[in-house]
């Protein structure tokens, strides 16, 4: 049976949830940097092998090269790799950790996975900053060329690189890379390349490493559109983009953040600025998205949810009233009775 919540009521009912959720819920959230996030992933007990990385996360928190090796000749890169952590091993190659050091044995970090997915993105890496010669040249063109790509211009070809379905995604992307594609391509539409749907997230990383700069399109409040447009898609890409300083001004990514309930990254675009009480275009304040979502108080992160992105947002400084452009009094937290299941 459903029934109707007064405003005070709601409001009454909001208070005592975010009371019982507490601050303990939020501390334990992960933090915006992707490095603290990292050294906090790895808890005791810890193999060697985890120790040492996060080791080598601290001393590069701290100011080191994201290349200095360890006492045993491991670059941070080499480490992750044999880890196989996706998150770290994006991180440290959108900030130009370097592919080709070797170990002590002769082995650089392609061959120290057994995940075929990174010894892929790694390839692909190498691949994109690749000089070819005029046979490599040929070869590329004709792959491209297999997979429906005009390689005589390639600005048009990376973006039809990026979202290929006949052929690998990654690959042909850094193929046009190799030939000349530039990492900032704005299509005729006037759309960056970061702004599209890309078909496999390591494309994204691809384009940062070799300079993509995902702030060149802005949203109408400042924020980055390459941040916002891949919002809906892929929590990789937005990971990836944040890292590489992806602009949250504003409120336009945070209203989709805490619509889905997706409390670890309503918090990472708190902390790299966006707007608590902003308003979007609908003319709905943030904690409005947030509070009309709590009749599915659970959203799409069944662990935190929309309960703590109103948490998050009031601990922000999200106002509970404000008044609108016409001289109302307004409260977020009473929109006009909403339904909730008992």
């Amino acid at each position: 049976m459903k029934f109707r919540l007064t405003g005070k009521q709601l409001a009454l009912s909001i208070t005592l949830l975010l009371s019982t959720l507490g601050a303990v819920v939020v501390a334990f959230l992960p933090g915006t940097d992707p490095m603290l996030r990292a050294i906090a992933s790895y808890s005791a007990p810890l193999s060697d092998q985890e120790a040492d990385m996060k080791r080598q996360l601290a001393d590069i928190q701290a100011g080191l090269g994201v290349d200095t090796p360890n006492a045993q000749g491991y670059t941070p890169l080499m480490n992750a790799v044999q880890l196989n952590d996706t998150g770290i091993i994006d991180f440290l190659l959108i900030k130009g950790a370097r592919l080709h050091p070797a170990t002590p044995d002769g082995k650089i970090a392609a061959d120290l996975t057994n995940k075929d997915e990174v010894r892929r993105l790694l390839q692909a890496c190498a691949l994109a900053e690749k000089h070819p010669n005029e046979q490599e040249s040929v070869k590329m063109r004709h792959n491209l060329e297999q997979a429906g790509i005009n390689p005589a211009d390639l600005t048009q070809a990376l973006f039809d690189a990026v979202r290929s379905r006949r052929g690998d995604s990654l690959q042909l992307t850094a193929q046009v890379l190799a030939l000349g594609g530039n990492a900032n391509a704005v299509n005729a539409a006037g759309e960056h390349i970061l702004q599209v749907r890309h078909r496999h997230p390591g494309s994204i990383v691809l384009l940062l490493r070799l300079g993509a700069d995902p702030n060149i399109a802005k949203d109408s409040q400042g924020g980055s559109l390459a941040l916002l447009n891949n919002m809906g898609r892929n929590a990789r890409n937005v990971q990836n983009l944040l890292a590489a300083g992806a602009s949250a001004k504003g409120c336009l990514a945070l209203v989709k953040a805490v619509g889905k309930g997706n409390a670890s990254l309503t918090r990472q675009l708190l902390e790299h600025g966006a707007d608590a009480n902003g308003v979007a275009a609908n003319g709905k304040t943030v904690l409005e998205h947030a509070v009309q979502g709590l009749g599915n108080p659970y959203g799409e992160d069944e662990v935190s949810g929309i309960p703590v992105c109103v948490k998050l947002l009031l601990d922000a400084g999200a106002r509970t009233e404000y008044t609108t452009p016409e001289g109302n009094q307004r409260s977020p937290i009473s929109p006009g009775g909403m339904n909730i299941l008992p």
